[in-house]
């Protein structure tokens, strides 16, 4: 589960099996679905969603629906909390580009020495990573 920021851009509807509107989720417009089994506080904040509302969803996206590609919501976020969950997160496109921007802090990102038989850590001196890793984690001295 990763979280995108989005934009609702036609609000959500009760169906039979799913709750379906639609959003720019990461700048790309497409279906968002919540299932019935959902706990219901989330369910109500899916349908408490208003055209034009910008927030974090918490999900996945699913390219073989279908109805093409398509978001499934798992859980609605608040920005303080996305903010966490974005900060410790790892963007494959942009951090492990040497020399180019974190994609959190837009700090400089530089990598260690490479090692046979070791793996190779990123940094941007506030954080620190590698191939393969599920997050990021706090640089402390």
């Amino acid at each position: 589960m990763k979280t995108y920021p989005a934009v609702i851009t036609k609000v959500p509807r009760v169906g039979k099996s799913f709750i379906v509107g639609e959003a720019s989720v990461d700048g790309e417009k497409m279906p968002v679905v919540a299932f019935n089994n959902l706990p219901n506080a989330e369910k109500q904040l899916v349908l408490g969603l208003q055209a034009n509302q910008s927030i974090y969803l918490k999900g996945r996206i699913d390219p073989n629906s279908k109805m093409g590609k398509r978001f499934i919501i798992e859980q609605v976020q608040d920005a303080k909390e996305a903010q966490e969950d974005l900060k410790y997160s790892i963007d494959p496109n942009v951090d492990f580009i040497v020399g180019g921007l974190s994609s959190y802090n837009k700090k400089p990102i530089v990598v260690s020495e490479p090692r046979e038989g070791r793996k190779q850590y990123y940094t941007d001196g506030d954080f620190y990573w590698y191939e393969g890793d599920t997050g990021k984690c706090p640089t402390s001295f």
